[in-house]
C-alpha cells in the first residue's frame, strides 16, 4: 500500500525524536519542547545552544523573551537560540526549524515551543549499558569491511548482543581492558544510510539504539592549516580570539548557505573542539577546551566550525563518488588537529618511559619542547581507536621545518606515523598529505632562535613529504605552492604567511587525489606534470640552455600566475617568463645555485612538452631544481586540468634518459 503523511506533523515528531536520541554524551538535559505554540518565555535553557537547522537569524532581537515571541509567531519555528555575536558580547536571536543536539560551546540561551516532551528513558549511564561516544549521534562506519564496535557495561563479565536492524549480528562479553569494556565486530555492510544499531544484555529486552550509516570515513589531522575552519562568512579577522569567524577560510557565507545539498548525506565529528590558539598562547586553557565529542549532521549551523580542508576534500570525494555510482555514499569526516604541533606529538611512543625516542631520531633535547612527544597521539588519536577509517588527510610539517633533526628525518617520521596508525586503527587506509606552500617566519625552536625560515628549507620539506610516501601503497602528496602568500590582508594571508585561506581549491585537489586512491578503477587525472629528463646545451653568448621535459596531466600545458602574485605571468606561450627553476653550477671556486631566466614553454600541446630557460655558462651544470628559490612563486606550470607541476631536484645525466626520482612515486 501507500503511506501518506503530513509534513508538518513529521517535522514535529522528528524534532522530538532528535532530542530523545541526540543529546551530547557528557550532559543530559530535559528536552526542549517543540511542535505546538506556548506562552513565552517557555522552557528556557541558560548556557546552552540548541544546534539544528537555522530557519531565520534575527540580529535586532536581543532578549530571550522577544526571541521566544518571534518563534511563537512563526509556525515553522521549532525553537530558538539567543547566542553571542561573533564580534561582541551582544546577543542576537536565531530561529530553528529543527534541532539535533545541545552544545555548551557558546554561551547561549535557548528554548522551544509546545508542551513538554515525554520523559526520557533511563540514560546510558543509569542503565550501565551504552555505546562509546564514537557511535553516538549518527556515526558513519566503514563500508564493506568488518568493523569493531565498542562500549561500556555496568560490570565486567556480562554478555551482550549487538543487533543491526533488529537482527543479532555479534555477541561479546564485557571486560575492563583498554578504552572499552566490551567490543564486538560487525560483519561487512554495503553503503547504506540510517541503519539501527542496538546493544542489549543477553536475556533482557532493554536496548540502547543508535542510528548509523555505512560508507567512507576520513580522518583529518595535523596542525593549524587543518584547523582553519570553513567559517560563517564574516570578513577575515585577526588576531586569534573568541570570534567564531576569525581564522576561517574563503567563501564561508556561500558554503554554509549551501549545506542543504549534503544534510543527511555527510556527517562530521570534531575531535578537538574549538580551534586552538596560536603557539604564543600554547598554555591558554582554550587549547584543550574540548566540546562533547559526537557525530552531527552537516548543516548551516554546524559546518562553520569544522575544518575547511577536511570539508572541501570530503565534499569533492562525495561528489566524485556520486558521479560514478549514481547514488550517494555516506561520508563521515573526523577532525583532530592542533595548531603549532610537530609530527612527533602525533606518533605513538616506542618506549612509554622515554617519549623523546622514536624509530627515526632521538628528539633530545626536544626541538619543540612545549609538550611531550606523543602527547597528542594519546589525547586525540587513542580515544578514536580502534575505529576503522578509509583514509587519512595529513596537513602538517610547517612546525618541523623549524627543527633540523626533524626536517632530515621527516620521511621516516611520516612513514612511521602511517604504519603505526594503520596498525592501531586496524585499517589499510589511503593517505594524502598537503604539501607545504611557501612561507617564512622567525626560526624559533626549543633550542634557540636562528633567524628566519628560508625558501630552501620549505622546498626541502616538500621533497621530504613526498619521500615519506615512497614504498607505501595508496600514499600521495598534493602540491599547493601556487597558494603561497605573504603575511597580511594585502599579501593574501590575513593570518600570517603560513596560513593560506584558499582552502576550497586546496581541499578540492585533496579530494580528487583521495577519490583516485579509494575508488577502484578510477581513471581520473589528479596529478600534474612531473619531470622526465633534462638536457643542457651551450649557446654562443656563454649561456646554458636548459630543457626540462615533463609528462603527467593532460595537454596543452600552460604557464599561469599563482594566486597572490605581484609580478604575474600572463599565460602567453611567446612571453619570456621567469619561473622558479634554478641550476647548480660548479667551477674551481665552488658550487652555487643560479636562478634560471627567459623561460619558454615548447610543444605545449604534444605528449612531450618542454620548458626551456637560461643560466650563465659559469661552470658545469650539475643539477636542476624547481620551486626552491622563491618563497612566494609568481608563475608556474599547469596541466590542462589546472594541476601543478611537482617540485623536484634532478641530477643532470651525461645522457638524457628518464630518471628514477622522488617525484615519480
Amino acid at each position: 500500500g501507500r503511506v501518506v503523511v503530513c509534513q508538518a506533523f513529521v517535522m514535529a515528531i522528528f524534532a522530538n525524536a532528535c532530542f530523545l536520541t541526540g543529546l551530547a554524551v557528557s550532559m543530559r538535559h530535559e528536552p526542549i519542547p517543540v511542535g505546538l505554540r506556548a506562552e513565552c518565555p517557555n522552557q528556557m535553557r541558560p548556557g546552552l545552544c540548541a544546534v539544528g537547522t537555522i530557519l531565520q537569524p534575527l540580529p535586532n532581537v536581543t532578549s530571550p523573551e522577544d526571541c521566544c515571541t518571534q518563534c511563537a509567531g512563526n509556525k515553522l519555528c521549532a525553537g530558538w537560540s539567543l547566542r553571542p555575536r561573533s564580534s561582541s558580547s551582544v546577543e542576537y536571536c536565531v530561529l530553528k526549524s529543527t534541532f539535533t543536539r545541545f552544545t555548551s560551546s557558546y554561551n547561549c540561551t535557548c528554548g522551544g515551543q509546545g508542551p513538554a516532551a515525554p520523559p526520557l528513558p533511563p540514560s546510558p549511564a543509569e542503565s550501565g549499558l551504552r555505546f562509546h561516544p564514537m557511535f553516538q549521534g549518527g556515526a558513519v562506519l566503514q563500508m564493506n569491511k568488518t568493523v569493531p564496535v565498542w562500549g561500556f557495561a555496568a560490570s565486567a563479565g556480562v554478555e551482550i548482543q549487538l543487533l543491526l536492524d533488529g537482527a543479532v549480528v555479534a555477541t561479546s562479553r564485557a571486560s575492563s581492558q583498554g578504552n572499552f569494556s566490551w567490543i564486538a565486530y560487525l560483519p561487512p555492510q554495503p553503503p547504506t544510510y540510517r541503519r539501527q544499531l542496538a546493544v542489549q544484555l543477553v536475556g533482557e529486552d532493554t536496548k540502547i539504539t543508535e542510528v548509523v550509516h555505512f560508507g567512507q570515513v576520513v580522518l583529518c589531522s595535523g596542525q593549524s592549516n587543518m584547523g582553519m575552519t570553513v567559517g560563517f562568512g564574516a570578513p577575515h579577522t585577526a588576531p586569534f580570539g573568541s570570534n567564531r569567524t576569525s581564522f576561517s577560510a574563503d567563501n564561508g557565507t556561500a558554503e554554509t548557505a549551501a549545506t542543504g545539498r549534503y544534510e543527511g548525506k555527510i556527517f562530521i565529528r570534531n575531535d578537538n573542539g574549538p580551534y586552538s590558539p596560536p603557539v604564543t598562547e600554547w598554555n591558554s586553557p582554550r587549547l584543550h577546551a574540548k566540546t562533547p565529542d559526537q557525530w552531527t549532521d552537516v548543516n548551516n549551523e554546524t559546518l562553520g566550525d569544522f575544518s575547511a580542508v577536511c570539508w572541501y576534500a570530503g565534499k569533492s570525494l562525495f561528489e566524485r563518488t556520486l558521479a560514478v555510482k549514481g547514488v550517494p555514499t555516506p561520508l563521515g569526516l573526523i577532525e583532530a588537529a592542533v595548531g603549532g604541533s610537530p609530527i612527533e606529538y602525533w606518533i605513538p611512543p616506542v618506549d612509554p618511559t622515554d617519549p623523546d625516542t622514536n624509530p627515526c631520531e632521538l628528539d633530545r633535547p626536544q626541538c619543540d619542547s612545549q609538550k611531550n612527544d606523543s602527547q597528542f597521539f594519546h589525547e586525540y588519536i587513542e580515544e578514536l581507536l580502534p575505529y576503522s577509517v578509509t583514509a587519512v588527510i595529513w596537513d602538517q610539517a610547517e612546525r618541523d621545518v623549524k627543527c633540523p633533526k626533524a626536517l632530515a628525518a621527516y620521511p621516516c617520521l611520516q612513514k612511521y606515523l602511517i604504519s603505526s596508525w594503520k596498525k592501531r586503527f586496524n585499517s589499510t587506509f589511503a593517505f594524502v598529505a598537503v604539501q607545504l606552500a611557501g612561507y617564512t617566519a622567525p626560526l624559533i625552536n626549543g633550542t634557540g632562535e636562528f633567524g628566519a625560515i628560508t625558501s630552501d628549507m620549505v622546498y626541502t620539506m616538500r621533497l621530504q613529504q613526498e619521500a615519506g610516501c615512497e614504498g607505501i601503497s595508496r600514499c600521495a602528496v598534493v602540491p599547493t605552492y601556487d597558494k603561497s602568500c605573504s603575511a597580511g590582508v594585502d599579501g593574501g594571508c590575513p593570518y600570517g604567511a603560513v596560513h593560506q585561506p584558499d582552502k576550497p581549491e586546496i581541499g578540492a585537489r585533496v579530494g580528487a587525489q583521495l577519490f583516485d586512491l579509494i575508488v577502484p578503477g578510477s581513471s581520473a587525472v589528479v596529478q600534474g606534470p612531473r619531470v622526465q629528463h633534462v638536457t643542457v646545451t651551450a649557446d654562443p653568448v656563454m649561456q646554458w640552455i636548459v630543457s626540462v621535459a615533463f609528462s603527467g596531466g593532460s595537454s596543452p600545458y600552460r604557464f599561469g600566475p599563482t594566486r597572490n602574485c605581484t609580478t604575474c605571468c600572463d599565460g602567453s606561450l611567446s612571453n619570456n617568463h621567469t619561473l622558479d627553476f634554478d641550476v647548480l653550477i660548479t667551477n674551481r671556486t665552488g658550487s652555487s645555485w643560479v636562478n634560471g631566466t627567459h623561460a619558454l614553454l615548447q610543444d605545449a600541446d604534444t605528449s612531450t612538452p618542454k620548458v626551456t630557460f637560461r643560466v650563465p655558462q659559469a661552470g658545469q651544470a650539475i643539477a636542476v631544481r624547481f620551486t626552491a628559490a622563491a618563497i612566494f612563486p609568481q608563475c608556474t606550470l599547469f596541466s590542462a586540468e589546472g594541476l601543478l607541476a611537482f617540485p623536484f631536484t634532478f641530477t643532470i645525466p651525461s645522457a638524457s634518459t628518464p630518471p628514477t626520482h622522488r617525484a615519480s612515486t
